[in-house]
């Protein structure tokens, strides 16, 4: 959430220029900014839910039915707690 305001705050900062800046890839950048694209209730559990990895959401993303979406969150935690 931080890199996306400060891109914004930014006009003259790309994802490329905040990656080097960063001392990262701009890939990376791309992966973490893409989770920003996930509902608002999932980003809130995410937020409230510890273990859980960036790369373990990651495919999410890519699940256009938002209850199918649901589910895989859901059994993503479910296995964190198992």
């Amino acid at each position: 959430m931080r890199y996306k305001a400060v891109l914004q705050n930014n006009p003259d900062l790309n994802k490329a220029r905040l990656a080097k800046k960063l001392g990262t890839s701009r890939v990376r950048i791309t992966q973490l900014l893409h989770l920003l694209e996930l509902p608002q209730n999932i980003q809130q559990k995410i937020l409230l839910t510890r273990g859980i990895s960036e790369r373990a959401l990651r495919p999410l993303v890519c699940i256009q039915n938002q209850q199918a979406m649901e589910i895989e969150f859901n059994q993503l935690i479910n296995s964190l707690v198992s």
